[in-house]
This record gives structure tokens, sequence and C-alpha cells, in this order.
């Protein structure tokens, strides 16, 4: 059976650990090993937080550490600064192994790169954006449109009426612009 679970660790693709409660690396696969440009020898037997980071204490908002602390699974998404240079985003899911007793023991840490996802989520954040400026903003002056004036005075209403405070509103009159609205229409003139 230990063969066969040797054969079930060495096909998970994705890099793998497990970590015992002192933060020792008890085993870690060959993805594991690559995407920390190490061997597998110079991990396994070492404190994660020194084999892995250089530090004498473990890392703050350590999901290994809170998967001890809680006995829950956790996940976690980290950019990680690879050897050469890049970064690449990974989400850490932690797994705990139970003891007899009930208590964790190990800590199993599962990671997948997340780059494709991360780009994707940050160029729907910036299309929202860059949709939201432009159903509110007037192309040719910069200002706010009607559609944004009149969300803004809605707004600006509620909240005077919330906190019982008074509101005051500025016109301003522009000579001639008669001639525009009657030349253009209102919508051009707005």
């Amino acid at each position: 059976s230990e063969r066969f679970l040797n054969t079930i660790f060495d096909s998970i693709r994705d890099p793998f650990s497990i970590v015992d409660r002192n933060f020792q690396i008890i085993r870690v696969n060959d993805a594991y090993a690559r995407m920390r440009n190490k061997k597998a020898s110079e991990l396994v037997g070492r404190k994660c937080h020194e084999a892995l980071h250089n530090r004498t204490s473990v890392c703050e908002g350590c999901v290994v550490s809170t998967t001890f602390n809680s006995a829950n699974p956790c996940v976690k998404d980290k950019l990680i600064i690879l050897h050469d240079g890049t970064g690449i985003w990974v989400e850490i899911s932690t797994y705990p192994i139970l003891d007899e007793e009930g208590s964790v023991s190990h800590t199993i840490e599962y990671t997948r790169d997340i780059t494709d996802r991360k780009k994707a989520e940050e160029e729907k954040r910036l299309l929202i954006e860059k949709l939201q400026y432009l159903s509110s903003t007037d192309g040719l002056t910069g200002l706010m449109n009607r559609r944004a004036l009149t969300d803004s005075l809605l707004y600006e209403i509620d909240r005077a009426k919330r906190y019982n405070s008074e509101l005051s509103l500025i016109l301003c009159d522009i000579d001639n612009f008669k001639e525009i609205n009657d030349a253009c229409g209102h919508d051009a003139g707005d």
C-alpha cells in the first residue's frame, strides 16, 4: 500500500506538499520542488518558512498555520515570484490530516496556478471601470453627462433626507444657449 500511495503522490501534477505540526516539510512532489526552483531533498526535513522564505518564524497569513489552528481546510490566493523574476498567481489550498485523537497532525498543501484567471479578472475589472466611465461622462467635454448628473442629484437628495440636512443646487445661465438648444436639440444642449 505504501507503493500505491507513492504512485498517487507522484501522479499529482500540481504542486503538492505535506507539513507536520512543527512546520517541517515531510514530503513534496516534483511539481512543488520545480515551482520553488529547488530539489525535493533541499525541502524535505526543513521548516517551510526557512526553506522557502529564509525566515525564522511562520509567515504572516500562513494558511498552513490557519489549518493547524482551525482544523478546517483553507484557501488563499498568493502572488509568488519565481526564481527568474516572473510572478505567478497561485491558489493555495490546505487540508488537515487528523490523528487518532482528532487533532491535526499534518497539513496537506495543494497549489494551482491561477495566473490566467487573475489576468482575466483584472481585464474584466478594467473593462467594467471603462464602461462605467463611458456611461457617465460626456466624450467631448469630459464632464458628467445627464445620466450621471441625475444619479448624483438623486443620491444627494436621499442623503440630505437621511441626515435631515440642507441641500443646495447652483444653476448657471449661459447666455444665448437657446440657440444651441433650438439648432441641435435639448439632448445636445444638455
